[in-house]
């Protein structure tokens, strides 16, 4: 599924050569004489200047003008001196596009417009309407310099709703969005990240205006840039029978209605389609069992993209499921409109759904809008005895089942972690509804491993690990076996451990994928010569817990801005740490149990016969949590990671 195409900032490729002359407009300039102000070492450029003026005619067709200027700061700057405009061949038309570079000392420099880049957008793609047309001042743009263009774009399109973000990560002096209607259309804006922004009135333009925004750093689990940035999401509206012929999008039943008139027709049944569906379903004793069979075969299908009429809606409407069949390829809408066909020749109601890939916060119920989703799943009607992963209940279509079909690693009965709890719109005409997807309980994404290991009297360490996934860590790991060679897997599960317990020989490896249980088994052999540290040759220190680390999760102690995410997901680990000879147990640590807002460890240390059983069990919840949590959030992980580095001390006998 693609969105409609739009504007862009920051592609940092060359254009080549540039010639000199002093016809800066004065918009430049005046951005130009700004304060430079004073910022941090770790911010590369700050932008002067971003503005979009669109104009929208009776007829529907917008003319867009887009400024910037930005200050480089540093080297790592030069990146940002840079401009793209991606436009649609069908629709769009290109009318000027322009650059230059005020230097901090010398005559500025302006670019030709027929040096620009012209490119192809999505290189994976089949054929792809979409272009880009970039341009940058490359080593042009030095420490103190101001990088400025001017881009406009002439387009025809169905849609009548606009994005626009007031900033990305640099710092913003001021950034500016103006949308001029005819006269007598409506215009209704949402901010997201901010603030209400309301637009200034002059006639029949709107204005919406930040000034001043600060430089976004990201920081580890930190929410996405999406749910970060300031942005603004408006709709106009024309008026009921204006001549364009433009819908409004006024609620998410419109936006259903207009998806559906799109994709409905595209899942054809009859001929090669109900072949198909009769020799996948052969010997099915269930709809759960047809339902898996169909699943399995078009998660197989190639996920290639032909992506045309992007302007009139083409990027949300899917190939015939017939055509997809035939020829064994097709993108996210394709593949989901094939199951979806498949399905219906087998007697089994399916319905396609709309959702953003990313970010699972990215969507609002509050702005009825097909441009807040990029991808396409699939909902299967599902009797109530069938209980199985991701389920919504859809107050008139009933228990649907959430499966998406492009996801090569997560198979039926589970769903990608990004796409958990997001905002999705079921498409089924007036019957559509936006709800909430399911938040998949942390024992859907767990972790079992069991450890059988011996310590020599000097130190050294011998270990087995068997380690058991579930759900999306088992498609993780096995996105990590298909994407990677075996030598590749082992040198990274080598550094692992050698993180853990110093420098280690990896040995035998092996892995089995239950793939349609959602399972993943993995057991893997290493030596280590410093595990246990020796101490006048009478006592032996070691720290069972470090063999099996859990959860990953590292938090600096430094002053925290953004907020913390954290996912549902669960670890159980247990250790036979077997003595060695001549030596017994003289201290463990006490039993640990902790229970917070971020959820739940405990922990044990029990000498048994000849070896120490270690055991320990961590359990996230699915949370945001404010950045005034941080130092809360923090001891909450610390008490759990000294636990796993909590000592044993054996003595001699």
């Amino acid at each position: 599924m693609r969105r409609a195409a739009g504007l862009l900032l920051g592609i940092g490729l060359l254009a080549g050569a540039a010639w000199a002359g002093d016809d800066v407009p004065p918009w430049l300039r005046d951005a130009a004489t700004a304060p430079p102000g004073t910022y941090d070492r770790k911010v590369p450029a700050v932008v002067l200047l971003h503005e979009q003026q669109v104009t929208v005619d009776a007829s529907g067709k917008t003319e867009t003008v887009e400024r910037g200027a930005v200050r480089i700061l540093n080297r790592e700057g030069r990146e940002h001196a840079s401009a793209a405009m991606v436009y649609v061949t069908s629709t769009d038309k290109i009318k000027d596009f322009h650059g230059w570079i005020l230097p901090a000392s010398g005559a500025p420099i302006r670019y030709r417009k027929e040096r620009l880049i012209d490119a192809a957008l999505a290189s994976n793609d089949v054929y792809n309407e979409e272009r880009i047309r970039l341009f940058s001042a490359g080593d042009d743009a030095q420490d103190g310099s101001v990088f400025g263009y001017e881009m406009a774009m002439e387009s025809k399109s169905v849609f009548t709703q606009f994005e626009y973000a007031f900033q990305e990560h640099l710092p913003v002096v001021v950034s500016r969005y103006s949308l001029t209607l005819p006269a007598g259309w409506e215009v209704r804006s949402i901010t997201y990240n901010h603030a209400p922004v309301a637009p200034q009135t002059a006639g029949d333009t709107y204005t919406w205006e930040l000034r001043n925004l600060p430089f976004i750093e990201t920081e580890p689990h930190s929410p996405k840039m999406e749910a970060l940035m300031p942005r603004l999401a408006i709709s106009y509206l024309p008026p009921d029978g204006n001549p364009a012929g433009l819908r409004a999008m006024t609620d998410w039943t419109a936006v259903s209605r207009w998806v559906s008139e799109l994709e409905d027709p595209q899942a054809d049944v009859g001929g090669a389609i109900d072949d198909r569906a009769r020799s996948l379903t052969a010997g099915a004793t269930s709809d759960l069992a047809k339902i898996q069979s169909i699943a399995r075969f078009v998660q197989g299908i190639n996920y290639v993209a032909i992506q045309t009429g992007l302007g009139r809606g083409g990027g949300y409407k899917p190939h015939l499921a017939s055509l997809v069949l035939q020829k064994q390829y097709g993108d996210c809408k394709d593949k989901a409109n094939l199951m979806r066909a498949l399905l219906k020749a087998a007697g089994i109601p399916a319905y396609m759904v709309s959702i953003f890939s990313g970010d699972r916060s990215y969507v609002h119920p509050d702005w009825p809008s097909p441009q807040q989703f990029n991808h396409a799943i699939i909902a299967v009607k599902i009797p109530d005895a069938v209980q199985l992963g991701p389920v919504v209940t859809h107050p008139q279509l009933g228990r649907l089942l959430i499966f998406d079909p492009t996801d090569p690693y997560t198979p039926l009965g589970g769903l990608p972690e990004d796409e958990q709890g997001s905002y999705a719109l079921i498409d089924s005409a007036d019957r559509g509804a936006l709800l909430k997807m399911p938040l998949l309980a942390a024992s859907e994404n767990r972790v079992e491993s069991v450890v059988d290991a011996k310590v020599s009297p000097r130190g050294a360490l011998e270990a087995a690990n068997d380690v058991h996934f579930f759900g999306q860590s088992a498609s993780d790991w096995r996105s990590h076996f298909e994407r990677n060679s075996a030598s590749e897997i082992r040198t990274h599960l080598e550094r692992h451990v050698a993180r853990n317990v110093g420098a280690a020989r990896l040995g035998a490896f092996t892995h089995q994928d239950s793939r349609e249980q959602g399972q993943l088994e993995m057991h893997f052999e290493y030596a280590s010569d410093q595990f246990a540290q020796s101490m006048q040759g009478r006592l032996l220190v070691m720290k069972p817990g470090v063999l099996v680390a859990s959860g990953g999760y590292s938090f600096p102690a430094k002053e925290r801005k953004l907020p913390i995410v954290l996912h549902a997901a669960e670890w159980s680990d247990t250790v036979h740490l077997h003595l060695p000879d001549g030596f017994k147990v003289d201290e463990v640590p006490d039993p640990v149990s902790l229970s917070s807002a971020y959820g739940k460890y405990q922990a044990s240390w029990t000498p048994s016969g000849n070896e120490v059983l270690f055991r320990q069990s961590l359990e996230l919840n699915d949370i945001t949590a404010p950045a005034g949590e941080y130092k809360s959030l923090r001891g909450f992980f610390e008490n759990v990671y000294g636990a796993e580095s909590a000592p044993v001390v054996l003595v001699r006998q």
